[in-house]
């Protein structure tokens, strides 16, 4: 186990933010061993897999639960640049149309029933389609979006997956696709997720490095800190990084140096 340092600027427990800064020099040693460059969109992208593989696999996929896919298509006339608009924020009002229908019509909470993970991919021709997965439960039918109004910008296709494991594949599978949504700028949200509660916070502590699960508990909720190393958020303890191992930013992404030991 690594020994946890007290930095002088990390917040003690009754804080809420973080303003722990260390000073991290942008200029790589000289006497470097090994450098790694890290192409920060593949990075994201392996993120994501790894992200929604973990999600839809720790998930409660117990009899109770269908899981429904559900692709979301533009009409020509409807394109987000048409309308002054954006693909995430047409996703987004498609989604809370639907926890409307869920709280109004049946008299349900939406947050307690409805769990969801977005992929936005373009077709060839550059024009964008929304990938969805909803976990609902199995007893309640679900509705067509189109049908239903909640998505009136064009045509969706629903399918149901005819055993839960397959969620995982298509999750991944979903995941992949982003590394094509590139066209839309570098400010265009291209995933998200929603619901599932408590199994993102066991998500978030698993796929921690072994290292930081040994040194904090999940009650210290702890993050990469300013500078390198990790911090807790209840007591401000801080764990500096592996030995021999320093990150560096760049203009495409991050290098990480080994050095010798």
């Amino acid at each position: 186990m690594m020994a946890l340092l007290r930095h002088p600027a990390a917040p003690g427990p009754s804080n809420k933010g973080l303003s722990l800064v260390i000073t991290l020099s942008t200029v790589p040693p000289m006497d470097s061993k090994t450098t790694t460059f890290i192409d920060a969109q593949a990075q994201r992208t392996m993120t994501l897999r790894s992200r929604a593989r973990d999600t839809f696999r720790i998930a409660d996929k117990s009899e109770r639960w269908a899981f429904h896919f559900v692709t979301l298509t533009y009409a020509p006339e409807n394109l987000p640049e048409f309308r002054n608009s954006s693909p995430s924020a047409d996703v987004r009002d498609s989604i809370e149309a639907f926890r409307r229908y869920i709280r109004r019509t049946l008299k349900l909470s939406p947050s307690k029933i409805l769990s969801y993970m977005w992929v936005l991919e373009s077709h060839k021709n550059g024009n964008p389609h929304v990938h969805i997965i909803f976990r609902y439960p199995r007893h309640l039918p679900f509705p067509r979006f189109d049908d239903a109004g909640f998505w009136p910008w064009g045509y969706t296709n629903t399918q149901t997956c005819r055993h839960a494991g397959a969620a995982v594949m298509y999750a991944v599978k979903y995941a992949t696709k982003v590394t094509r949504s590139g066209s839309w700028g570098a400010y265009v949200r291209t995933y998200g997720f929603g619901g599932f509660g408590e199994t993102l916070s066991r998500v978030r502590w698993w796929r921690l490095p072994v290292f930081v699960r040994e040194s904090f508990s999940s009650s210290d909720r702890p993050v990469r800190a300013p500078g390198g190393g990790w911090v807790s958020r209840r007591t401000g303890e801080w764990l500096p990084p592996p030995e021999g191992l320093s990150v560096y930013p760049t203009s495409h992404g991050v290098m990480m140096v080994f050095r010798g030991y």
